[in-house]
C-alpha cells in the first residue's frame, strides 16, 4: 500500500465536514493542494512548515437561499489561525 493511511483519515474527515455544512444548509467546496500556493497559505495562516496541506475547504452561505427560521439578515466573518 503506497498511500499513507492518514490520507484516508483526512478524506473521511473532509466528507464529515462537507456533510455537516450541507446539514446546516451551507454551501461548501474543496480545492486540492495541487492547485494552491502551499507556502503562501502556510505563511498566511501561520501553519508550521512541517505539516502537509492536502487542500482547502470553503464553507459559506449559499446565494439565493431563503432561511426557514429567520428573515433577519446576519453577517458572520470568521478567520482561523492554526493553533488558536
Amino acid at each position: 500500500w503506497d498511500i499513507p493511511y492518514w490520507y484516508i483519515d483526512a478524506g473521511a474527515s473532509l466528507m464529515n465536514i462537507l456533510l455537516s455544512a450541507e446539514d446546516k444548509e451551507l454551501g461548501s467546496g474543496f480545492l486540492g493542494g495541487h492547485n494552491l500556493d502551499l507556502e503562501a497559505l502556510k505563511k498566511e495562516f501561520l501553519i508550521p512548515k512541517s505539516l502537509e496541506i492536502l487542500g482547502l475547504v470553503t464553507i459559506g452561505v449559499r446565494k439565493n437561499i431563503v432561511k426557514k427560521h429567520s428573515t433577519e439578515k446576519k453577517k458572520l466573518i470568521h478567520s482561523e489561525i492554526y493553533g488558536e
